[in-house]
């Protein structure tokens, strides 16, 4: 069963920085890269530490307090009082608020930093538990980075691996489900059956009648039937010229930017983009059907360039691939969840909400953190 997003405490650390006012940067999710990582054994209920390691693998250099990191729990069952940031060179915590790091140095391109909390694991701990870690730029207006630490199941993703973070989103979520009960399958190409899924789980599942006439190719009764019959229901999925779905198909990076596309319209979301294509070698070579589906896609960040730069539009996608693109939709785009967002800082702000306003009178962020009692 999907979890209801709206259920997790994720959007509470949103709030705390003030998000809901500025939003995600989609921009640098890829390029941004944050681990975190426990030192020694993850036991309920004892002493643990955390390193949160910082790789700066953007060209842009971030100033001195522009930085500011924030950690939490998704699970509202764990406490995680007593966990704070231990002190090092250039960190300012909050006086306050010990879930808060602002790092008082320069990070350059190609740097890397670490930092460290700890604090005594809830005796609740379980397979739900998730320690969560936000990375934040330019007084809050911008999420560079969410970085995220669970007991994942799956015994082929590493903490080495370039989406961890997203696989255990997918993992807490259950938007987007292991090849078993232990393997991810991170490197195993997505089917377009399988992405269909992926978006009717967005939607918590919902019922959709079979209907024959619909895709040839689409008997009633298989695990992508009610996906695949929602999903045309509500003009995301249209098929093939040939009339055929091909749901054992593995979907193109292209046809996942179309199906985000259309289901951000369904949504009812700001669709609007920037023609962005020609900053890649082979971004000529999007098909016509995929243009406008891409252009938005790359200028949202769900969809950046391999590592040779080049956009790759007919490439195959990968289940690690996907679970980076859903992610990013999640935490950028996804209505319900900044709506959420919104809720809940109203009802913040009357006890101890952030003060975003802070953040938009052009404060520091360590002063910007001091005004709102941290």
């Amino acid at each position: 069963m999907v979890k209801n997003l709206k259920s997790i405490s994720l959007a509470f650390m949103l709030v705390i920085v003030g998000v809901f006012a500025f939003g995600f940067s989609s921009q640098a999710s890829g390029r941004f890269e944050m681990t975190v990582k426990p030192i020694g054994e993850v036991t309920p209920g004892a002493d643990a530490i955390f390193t949160v390691t910082v790789k700066n693998n953007t060209n842009n250099t971030y100033g001195a307090k522009e930085l500011a990191f924030v950690f939490g729990n998704l699970d509202d069952a764990d406490d995680m009082s007593s966990f704070s940031w231990l002190d090092s060179e250039g960190v300012i915590t909050g006086p306050e608020e010990p879930s808060v790091v602002i790092y008082d140095k320069v990070l350059a391109p190609k740097e890397e930093v670490v930092f460290t909390f700890a604090g005594t694991l809830p005796i609740t701990w379980n397979e739900d538990s998730c320690i969560t870690v936000f990375a934040f730029y330019n007084y809050g207006a911008r999420m560079l980075e969410l970085a995220l630490y669970s007991d994942l199941p799956y015994s082929d993703v590493s903490s080495a691996d370039w989406y961890i973070n997203y696989t255990t989103l997918m993992y807490q979520t259950q938007i987007m489900t292991g090849m078993t009960s232990d393997t991810f399958g991170g490197n195993v190409k997505l089917s377009r059956a399988h992405f269909a899924t992926i978006l009717w789980r967005f939607e918590n599942m919902p019922e959709a009648a079979y209907d024959a006439s619909k895709f040839p190719d689409v008997p009633d009764g298989t695990f992508y039937t009610k996906p695949v019959m929602w999903a045309n229901n509500n003009n995301i999925i249209t098929g093939y010229e040939n009339g055929k779905f091909g749901a054992a198909d593995q979907i193109t990076r292209e046809q996942i930017a179309v199906m985000m596309y259309r289901y951000a319209e369904f949504r009812n979301l700001d669709t609007t983009s920037a023609d962005v294509l020609g900053s890649f070698p082979d971004g000529n070579k999007v098909s016509g059907f995929a243009g406008e589906a891409m252009k938005w896609a790359v200028h949202q960040g769900l969809i950046s360039g391999n590592g040779n730069g080049t956009l790759n539009p007919q490439g195959t996608a990968s289940r690690a691939e996907c679970a980076a693109i859903v992610s990013r939709f999640l935490l950028g785009t996804l209505e319900d969840f900044n709506d959420y967002v919104e809720g809940f800082a109203a009802e913040e702000s009357e006890t101890e909400g952030f003060a975003a306003e802070a953040f938009a009178a052009g404060e520091s962020v360590a002063e910007a953190f001091a005004a709102a009692g941290f």
